[in-house]
Order: C-alpha cells, then sequence, then structure tokens
C-alpha cells in the first residue's frame, strides 16, 4: 500500500512538472502573439459578437480609427459605418457565423469626418465572445464610389419595396420592369407575372385615347401628374398618379395612389350635400345657418345660409350681405332688441319654441316662432322660424269670439232684467215731470241717462240675440247719404265738415241696409266725437267711396282727431274696450260683428295728433 502511493505521488510531481513547461510554453507564445498583435503593421479589433462593441484594439488599430485605445475601447463598429448600411453588416455577420472567414469591403466614417474605404479579414470565435478583424485601408476614390453607389441602389430597393403606394418603372414602350408589392397587391398580380407586361394592358378601353395622349405628353416633357383609371379584373379604380422620367437607366418610375374610395366618398359628400341643399331650401319652415361673432356688439352672429322660406319670411334682397340686413329688424315690446341678439339668446339658453313679434325693415310687423340648436357641427348652429302671424290672429279672433258668446249669454239676461223696470222709470219720470214744476233740468239729465241706459240695453240684445238678416241688393251710397243726412246736425253744432268723395252715384252691393247704416253711424259718430277733441287740428271728416281693383267697395273714414296708440288700436272692437271716456266698446264690436257677417272686413289706420282712418270693405259680388 505505501509502495503504491509513493509511485501514484512520483507520478503526480512528474505531471505538475509537465504542466508547468506547457504554462511556461503558452506564456512565452501568448507574450509573443501579443507583441504580434501589438507590434503588426495591419489594424486589428477584436469586436463582440453580439452588439459589435470593440473590446480591443492594436495601435496600428487606434492609429486608423485617429483614437487612443482608451477611446476606442467600448465603442460600436456601427458608430464608424458610413451611411450606417445596417442590412449590409447584419448579411456580412451571418456569412461569418456560418463559414468562420470573411473577405469584404465597409466605408468608415471617423470623427473629423474623414472617408476611408477599408478592405477587412473577419475571423469568428478568436475568443468565445468576440471576432478578430484585420483591416486594410485602400485608398482609392473608385472604390468608395461604388461602394456609396451600391449603398445608394441598396436603399433605393428598400424603399421602392417598403412604400405603400403603387410603385412602378417602365421604359419607354410602356412596358414594365420592376413593381413593387404595394402595386402587385392593388392589380392582384405577381411580381414576377407583371415585369415585361405593358401598363396599356391595365387601362379600360374607353380610356384608351386619354392615355396614349398622356404618354405623348410623357414622352415630350418628361413628367405628368394627375388622374388615370385601372381595370382590376372587373372592377375599375381611380388612381392619383405622378411620373417622373429617368430615373434610372432611362426608366420611367410612376407613382400611384389609389384613390377610388377617396372618390367614392367625396361623391357620398357631394350626394349627400345635394339632397341637404335640396331639403333645406325647399323646407316649408324658415331655417338659417350660423355662428357666433367674435365681436358680440357689432355682430351677434355671422349667417352662413338662410333658405328661401327664411328669405321670404324676412323680406330679405337676394345679395349675401344677409347679416346687415337682418342686423336692423328688431323685436316690438322688447326694448328695441334685434333679432340676431334673440336668435343668440335662445339658442344659448336652449329654450322651447319662443314666440316674439318683428318689425321687418319696410315696417311690416310678424309673429315668428322660433328654436335654435347649437353645434349641429363644430361651432355651426341652425336656427328654425314659422311665421305664425296669421295663427296668432285667428286665436285673437277666437278669444273675441269666445269673449262675444260670455257677453251675449251675459247681455240675453241683463237686456231682459232692466227692459222692464227701465220702461216703468221711464213713465214715471215723465208723469212726475208733468206734474211738479222748476226740475225740468234734472228730469231731462234722467231722461238722458235713462235713453243711454236704454241705448246699451238695445245694444247688448243685438249681441244676445242672433237677427234673421233680410238681405238686398242696395245702393251703399245712398245708405251713407242717409247717415250724413242724420249726423250733420251734430256735426254742425260741433263745428266739423264732413266731406263727401263719390265718384259715382250708385255703387250697390247684397246687404241689410239698417245694419250697414247702423255700422256708419258708430264709425262717423266716433270720428266726428275724435275731431272735436282734437282742437289744434282742422276739423274736417274726409268720407270716400270707390270700388278697388280687387272687386271690393270700399268705404273710407278719415278724421283729424289725436289718433289712437299702437297698443290700443290691436285691442279695438273687444267689448267694453274704449279710448271715449263714457264708451263702452260695443258699438265698434257690433259694427265688426256686422261687416263680418256681410263679408267684408274692417282695417284700421291711426298716427297720432295727425288722425284715424277706418276702411271698411263690403263685397260686390255676394250674393
Amino acid at each position: 500500500m505505501e509502495q503504491l502511493n509513493q509511485s501514484y505521488y512520483f507520478e503526480l510531481k512528474d505531471r505538475v512538472a509537465e504542466l508547468e513547461e506547457e504554462k511556461k510554453l503558452l506564456e512565452e507564445s501568448l507574450e509573443a502573439i501579443q507583441s504580434i498583435y501589438k507590434q503588426m503593421e495591419k489594424p486589428m479589433i477584436l469586436v463582440h459578437k453580439k452588439d459589435k462593441k470593440i473590446i480591443d484594439a492594436n495601435p496600428a488599430a487606434c492609429e486608423l480609427f485617429q483614437m487612443t485605445r482608451k477611446q476606442l475601447l467600448m465603442k460600436s463598429l456601427h458608430e464608424f459605418l458610413y451611411l450606417d448600411p445596417k442590412d449590409i453588416i447584419d448579411s456580412q455577420d451571418q456569412i461569418i457565423r456560418e463559414k468562420g472567414i470573411l473577405r469584404d469591403e465597409m466605408i468608415l466614417e471617423l470623427k473629423d469626418g474623414t472617408i476611408k474605404n477599408i478592405v477587412f479579414h473577419a475571423f469568428a470565435n478568436i475568443r468565445e465572445d468576440a471576432d478578430l478583424y484585420i483591416l486594410s485601408e485602400v485608398d482609392t476614390p473608385i472604390k468608395m464610389l461604388e461602394w456609396e453607389r451600391t449603398m445608394h441602389l441598396h436603399s433605393f430597393s428598400n424603399l421602392f419595396s417598403q412604400i405603400i403606394d403603387g410603385l412602378i418603372m417602365f421604359n419607354n414602350e410602356g412596358k414594365i420592369v420592376q413593381a413593387n408589392p404595394a402595386f402587385c397587391d392593388v392589380v392582384g398580380i405577381k411580381k414576377e407575372e407583371l415585369i415585361g407586361k405593358s401598363f396599356k394592358t391595365f387601362i379600360p378601353k374607353r380610356d384608351l385615347e386619354k392615355y396614349k395622349r398622356c404618354f405623348q405628353k410623357l414622352c415630350k416633357e418628361g413628367s405628368f401628374f394627375g388622374e388615370i383609371r385601372i381595370q382590376v379584373k372587373n372592377k375599375i379604380k381611380k388612381f392619383e398618379v405622378s411620373v417622373s422620367s429617368n430615373v434610372f437607366h432611362g426608366l420611367y418610375m410612376a407613382i400611384l395612389r389609389d384613390i377610388t374610395e377617396k372618390h367614392e366618398m367625396e361623391k357620398k359628400i357631394l350626394e349627400s350635400e345635394r339632397k341637404f341643399r335640396k331639403i333645406f331650401n325647399g323646407a316649408m319652415s324658415g331655417m338659417m345657418i350660423w355662428k357666433d361673432a367674435e365681436d358680440f356688439d357689432d355682430k351677434p352672429i355671422i349667417i352662413q345660409e338662410l333658405n328661401e322660406t327664411a328669405k321670404n319670411l324676412f323680406q330679405l334682397k337676394n345679395k349675401k350681405d344677409y347679416t346687415e340686413q337682418l342686423k336692423t329688424i328688431k323685436l316690438t315690446n322688447q326694448n328695441n332688441l334685434s333679432l340676431l341678439k334673440a336668435i343668440q339668446w335662445v339658442a344659448h339658453k336652449k329654450l322651447n319654441l319662443c314666440t316674439y313679434e318683428v318689425e321687418l325693415n319696410n315696417g311690416t310687423r310678424k309673429s315668428i316662432e322660433m328654436f335654435s340648436k347649437r353645434n349641429i357641427l363644430p361651432g355651426i348652429h341652425l336656427s328654425v322660424f314659422h311665421d305664425v302671424t296669421h295663427r296668432i290672429q285667428m286665436e285673437e279672433q277666437l278669444k273675441k269670439s269666445d269673449t262675444l258668446n260670455i257677453v251675449g249669454e251675459l247681455a240675453a239676461g241683463i237686456a231682459h232684467e232692466i227692459r222692464n223696470p227701465l220702461t216703468s222709470l221711464k213713465g214715471f219720470i215723465q208723469l212726475l215731470k208733468g206734474d211738479i214744476n222748476g226740475y225740468d233740468t234734472y228730469f231731462n239729465i234722467i231722461m238722458s241717462e235713462l235713453e243711454r241706459i236704454e241705448s246699451i240695453v238695445h245694444e247688448f240684445l243685438v249681441l244676445a240675440k242672433p237677427q234673421a238678416i233680410n238681405y238686398k241688393y242696395f245702393n251703399v251710397i245712398k245708405i251713407m247719404q242717409e247717415t250724413i243726412d242724420l249726423l250733420s246736425p251734430q256735426a254742425l253744432m260741433d263745428n266739423v265738415e264732413l266731406r263727401t268723395y263719390f265718384k259715382e252715384r250708385e255703387m250697390n252691393t247684397y246687404c241689410e241696409p239698417n245694419h250697414i247704416k247702423q255700422v256708419f253711424i258708430n264709425i262717423v259718430k266716433n270720428a266726428i266725437e275724435a275731431t272735436v277733441e282734437n282742437s289744434t287740428s282742422e276739423k274736417i271728416i274726409h268720407i270716400s267711396i270707390h270700388q278697388t281693383e280687387d272687386h271690393w267697395i270700399k268705404v273710407v273714414i278719415q278724421d283729424s282727431g289725436k289718433g289712437i296708440s299702437k297698443e290700443k288700436l290691436k285691442r279695438l272692437g273687444e267689448p267694453f274696450y274704449t279710448t271715449k271716456e263714457k264708451g263702452t266698446g260695443l258699438g265698434l264690436m257690433i259694427s265688426y260683428k256686422i261687416i263680418k257677417e256681410h263679408g267684408g272686413k274692417i282695417e284700421v289706420a291711426s298716427q297720432m295728433n295727425k288722425g284715424t282712418t277706418f276702411s271698411i270693405y263690403l263685397p260686390i259680388n255676394q250674393s
């Protein structure tokens, strides 16, 4: 056992001695290699396999890169590559990995901008993590130019393949020599099948003449920009095309952008706009498209579109300055508020239907119902208007009609209750007047007041009791003459002159003469009283009768009184509404009722301190 241990010891000792000798030889070899590496005239660098970091460099390499070893270490080889041809470097690295060695070229750009053409030998796996590059500088401008050409062609090839628009290159005969994937996808044909085809084969038959003209223009001028159609199988697509000449070896290059969807979208938008305009302009409601103005005080809103109904509603001239025209339209009874500000206010407050009376530029008043919708498009608003003037007038007439019914029912009861005691009072007053002397003045006042009460009761009965009217074909001028004869004494006493203007002696219509006379009496009597009140003017009442062009008999009674305000003018004809101190308002109400039953109408116009004009229209042909 002891002999075995001694034998193992001596063998181990010999082996250690051998290893020490080998180590010494290796250190001497490594020292020699390092000496050769450092003293080598050829630049040498160790490059990390994965990230291409420089992990060692000999002095010759430092001189080539014009940097110290410390500065050079841990820089990437990619940082020095001219034009940074990453794709080429990656392909070179793949060969090194596969074959273990590679001879090739690269162009380096130093820190100061110097360009150097380099031939390199690359050896794989010199270290576990690194490759060795031995570099040789080739100082030939031709080599650098060839390298740049290769780089540019490589970059152009990548760009040509990756661009999303269709690209083709063709010769002066129109034959395709190159096509990118995008164009192949558009036409649905592989690149190999496209090469050699004439571009003309993709043009629809009816566009061939246009294509020939465009190609001739291209050959002549060297460039072309426009739109063409390409037939892809059974479908025709529209393209925007730009062609340049002599791009490479005398070839033409065309960039084709598919605008089929864009064109279809534009058509849909145009069709949609056409339909909108047709609806907008044909709408029975007034419509206005507008936006807020920056200067709120001058122009609260700026009008962009008005339909025909709105133009007619506001009686605008057919010009583009609609904002200026509407700016002058005011709301009545709203502190002189402009229509434009009212529209904006309604829109901002998000109110429902609002009704305002407006006064147009020609003085006409209309009742307008409006509502607004904000932001139908960003910053664009819509307002809708309805002319409800006629509806409001009808509503007012209905109210008056309801009032008449109420007054009629009330009158029927009052008239019957008052009439009998009134008759008894008149009889007893007359008896007392004969028996008692010295009180004639009082008895006269009592009788006058009783007669006035009787007159009011009579008017009540006219309203309360529908009467059968016996129409006759009668001369209106004669009825007016009888009225003037009846009221002349009162006019004479009040120093009022009645002037008449009758072009004809006879003007007939179907009427109930006594009722028409009652209307004339009511209105002429009111005219006399109004003229007497206005002591500053000449006391003349003008009465005229003539036939209008649209077949009406028009009776005009014009006084020279103080006039009636616009607010009071609206209420004329309402029961118990009167401008006179002791009036009841029933006389005018009855007059309106009688003329309406005759198929006519009464219009009233008045100016303060100038007088009032009543125009009574009676139909000629109504039987």
